[in-house]
């Protein structure tokens, strides 16, 4: 009887995992053991192990495992729902994760029974809570929100949940013809041209002007397309880039006009997607130069997306700016020129680099927008700017730290000089 009870004592013998640095025992009868703190005092878990896969794959690196609480699972929120297309922000104010997907918003209010999915109020069958400092979010809440499918697999206690089968429509299969009449039909109703070439996304950058905020996607061959959702409350811009790789460092930015923060990151295999969290509602602009897209967000005026193509290039979209000034954000130089009076084939451009200036010489009167002035801007590239004005032309002179090339680009009502390193032109 001393070697049976031995026996058993190793046989049940635990074994050590690592959810985000949380230590987890789990014994070899599958068994997950250890401590949650939440709801102000710290619970012994010890549970059976869910197994979680997301359309046939099991997430990697989770910061804590799914939790079985009252028969309803909880899984971390960020690492499972960007892992199913859908953007995630916590709102440390209200205490609230909001998940959006495909047009669904659902918004959940930590320790509350009730969310809300595209302003509608709905009742879970458990709430949301924060164990371990980790955000953890109703499964199957969640997802049958969004519109998965949410499967359970007794015999080896997994949870799936799965993109649910796209059904090929009439106008999906008149698209893949081709023909002209329906491939125009198809651009009208997107932002910008749909193309199935995959390229890569070299940058995004965001840049603060007067009265509006420009989010630059510069793409390796060709403008990229945008399609742009804002969430039911307006709080929320997505940008996603379709048919794309991201090649640029992954980086958030912020401190815009109406940008509170944004980040972007490669979404899927073929989507780039930008969120941008906005502090007031604003009208989206798009236009399309070479081979980079400008969304520009400015005060709002009754229209969410503006997309006039009534000009000679259907890829360039009609928009105005907010303001009647310049700024100066990074390297360029942003100029309000409502009337239309620079013509960039007639600024002359001399560069007296053994001086390290750039002499840049507008033949009109921009003494509504600019005045004389000299601003220190003390970058690696420009130590600082001088503007003369009269009503005849306007000198700007750029004192230089390095050699630099201008590009130029219209904007709408806006003027845009680019001061950047030779290589980049």
């Amino acid at each position: 009887m001393k070697r049976f009870g031995i026996t058993a004592v190793f046989t049940a013998a635990l074994f050590t995992m690592t959810f985000g640095g949380v230590c987890v025992r789990a014994e070899r009868g599958n068994y997950i053991s250890m401590e949650l703190v939440y709801d102000g005092s710290t619970h012994h878990y010890n549970a059976e192990e869910i197994k979680l896969k997301i359309n046939g794959r099991e997430p990697k690196a989770l910061p804590m495992p799914p939790i079985l609480l009252n028969d309803y699972t909880l899984v971390p929120a960020r690492e499972v729902f960007e892992n199913l297309g859908a953007t995630v922000n916590w709102s440390p104010d209200n205490r609230e994760v909001r998940v959006l997907h495909d047009g669904t918003d659902v918004v959940i209010k930590i320790d509350s029974s009730f969310a809300t999915v595209n302003g509608d109020t709905q009742e879970m069958d458990i709430p949301a809570k924060i164990i371990n400092d980790k955000t953890m979010i109703p499964l199957r809440f969640v997802s049958q929100a969004i519109n998965k499918d949410v499967g359970w697999d007794a015999l080896t206690r997994t949870v799936s949940v799965d993109d649910k089968p796209i059904t090929a429509t009439a106008a999906e299969t008149t698209t893949e013809t081709t023909t002209e009449t329906t491939t125009a039909a198809v651009e009208t109703t997107t932002v910008a041209p749909v193309t199935d070439k995959q390229q890569n996304i070299s940058s995004i950058s965001h840049i603060k002007g007067l009265g509006v905020d420009m989010i630059e996607i510069n793409g390796d061959d060709y403008a990229p397309s945008a399609d742009l959702t804002k969430s039911s409350d307006s709080t929320l811009l997505t940008i996603d880039i379709p048919n794309s790789t991201l090649t640029a460092e992954k980086k958030d930015f912020g401190d815009g006009i109406f940008v509170k923060k944004g980040y972007y990151y490669q979404l899927s295999q073929k989507i780039v997607r930008i969120t941008v969290e906005l502090s007031a509602n604003v009208g989206c602009n798009v236009t399309k130069t070479d081979n980079t897209t400008t969304v520009i967000l400015s005060e709002y005026n009754g229209t969410d997306f503006i997309d006039k193509a009534d000009n000679n290039n259907p890829d360039v979209q009609d928009y105005s700016y907010v303001g009647n000034s310049y700024s100066f954000e990074g390297n360029k130089l942003i100029i309000s020129d409502p009337d239309q009076k620079i013509d960039f084939e007639r600024v002359q451009y001399n560069d007296n680099y053994l001086q390290g200036e750039m002499v840049l010489t507008i033949p009109a009167d921009l003494t509504s927008a600019l005045t004389d002035t000299s601003f220190k801007v003390g970058n690696d590239d420009i130590d600082s700017v001088d503007i003369s004005c009269t009503p005849y032309n306007t000198v700007i002179t750029v004192h230089e730290n390095r050699i630099l090339a201008v590009k130029t680009e219209s904007a709408g009502n806006y003027k845009v000089f680019d001061l950047v390193r030779p290589k980049e032109v």
